[in-house]
C-alpha cells in the first residue's frame, strides 16, 4: 500500500468515521497516512479495501491496522475454507452423477446454475489467497504485523531517500519525502 493508496482509505475511514479526525492537526494526519502506508506495505491495496469495508460493515469506532490486518488474515482463511467446500461439494457432486439414484441428481439446468456460482466463488477465492499468500507465509508480515525482513528491506530501499538515515527512511515512505500529504479541502478541518 502507497501513501496514495493511505490517502483514499483514510478518506474513506473520513466520511464513515468523520469524529476521528475532527482534533487532529494537518500534521498528525499527515503522521498517520505515514504510519498506515508503512504498517499496511505487504498488503495489496485491494485486500486492503476489502478488509476494510468488512469492518467498515460491523465496527463502531475507526479501525485500527492491526484490526485490517486481522482482517486480511481472515480473508486469506475465508477464501481457503471456500475452496475446500467447492472441492467438497464437487466431490459430493460427482458422486450423486454417478449414482442409480434419480432423486440424487440434479437437472442440467440446474447444475450449470451451480457450476457459474462455483466459478465465480473460486475466482474470487484464487484472487485473495494468491494476494495474501505472503501473509499467511509470514516472508513479508502477517496479521501481527511486519516481519524484521521486511522492516530491513524498506529501510534500504527507503534510506537513500532519507539522507542514508535507515531508521528515518524507514519511518517515511519515499512519496511522503516527496512531499505527499493527507489532502484535505481548504478550511475542511477548521
Amino acid at each position: 500500500m502507497t501513501t496514495e493508496d493511505a490517502n483514499k482509505l483514510l478518506a474513506l475511514a473520513k466520511a464513515n468515521y468523520s469524529y476521528a479526525f475532527k482534533t487532529m492537526t494537518n500534521q498528525e494526519k499527515l503522521m498517520l497516512v505515514q504510519s498506515w502506508a508503512f504498517a499496511l506495505q505487504d498488503i495489496p491495496t485491494d485486500i486492503v479495501m476489502l478488509a476494510f469495508m468488512q469492518l467498515l460493515s460491523t465496527s463502531k469506532w475507526l479501525p485500527t491496522v492491526a484490526e485490517i490486518r486481522e482482517q486480511a488474515g481472515k480473508l486469506h482463511h475465508e477464501a481457503s475454507s471456500m475452496l475446500f467446500e467447492i472441492r467438497s461439494a464437487e466431490e459430493m457432486d460427482e458422486f450423486c452423477a454417478r449414482s442409480d439414484d434419480p432423486s440424487l441428481r440434479r437437472t442440467p439446468e440446474e447444475q450449470a446454475r451451480i457450476d457459474r456460482h462455483r466459478a465465480t466463488q473460486r475466482a474470487v477465492a484464487d484472487n485473495i489467497l494468491a494476494k495474501t499468500g505472503n501473509l499467511a507465509r509470514g516472508e513479508r508480515g502477517n496479521e501481527n504485523g511486519l516481519t524484521l525482513s521486511a522492516m530491513v528491506d524498506s529501510a534500504e530501499r527507503r534510506g537513500a531517500l532519507a539522507g542514508g538515515d535507515m531508521i528515518r527512511g524507514l519511518m517515511m515512505p519515499p512519496e511522503a519525502l516527496q512531499g505527499a500529504a493527507y489532502r484535505l479541502e481548504e478550511g475542511e478541518d477548521e
